[in-house]
């Protein structure tokens, strides 16, 4: 059985690992979202700056923004993934055809386990509300990196 527990635990680990792997190809997404919205708006942030709109100011904009998008967006997300990981806690899926295989592991049952756990959802919600905060900041810094007049005059 040594041998089987370790086994669980470097399945363990993969799982883990997959997991920040997944929650880093979401930042990126987010974040590439922010810089296109960011970008396609650098008059906008010109004009904003040249009429006397601080950097913390635009900060503050952008920041505010991002907020409320993430707030709506986990608002409508979080009750559908909670039902739907609550709903296959109760009705796992069964994979039919491959139990003959499972026996040859020594593994009886041919579901695919879920687990609902409210504190596991709770905490990938907060996870990704601070990776949408966090992808704000390089947009900020590609508007700080143009002059307002030449933000103004940007294409």
């Amino acid at each position: 059985m040594k041998t089987m527990v370790e086994a669980m635990e470097v399945d363990s680990i993969f799982g883990y690992i997959s997991l920040g792997l997944f929650l880093v190809v979401i930042f990126f997404v987010i974040m590439i979202y922010g810089f296109v919205n960011i970008s396609s708006r650098i008059r906008e942030f010109g004009v904003l700056e040249s009429i006397g709109l601080s950097n913390f100011n635009i900060l503050k904009l952008l920041f505010f923004e991002i907020f409320i998008i993430t707030f709506i967006a986990i608002l409508l997300a979080t009750p559908i993934a909670s039902y739907i990981a609550y709903y296959y806690s109760i009705n796992p899926i069964v994979i039919d055809g491959i139990s003959e295989m499972y026996r040859d592991y020594g593994i009886v049952s041919d579901e695919v386990p879920f687990s609902f756990d409210v504190f596991t959802i709770f905490w990938n919600v907060m996870v990704i509300f601070f990776l949408n905060i966090l992808s704000i900041i390089y947009p900020y810094f590609y508007i700080r990196s143009f002059t307002p007049t030449q933000a103004s005059r940007h294409v």
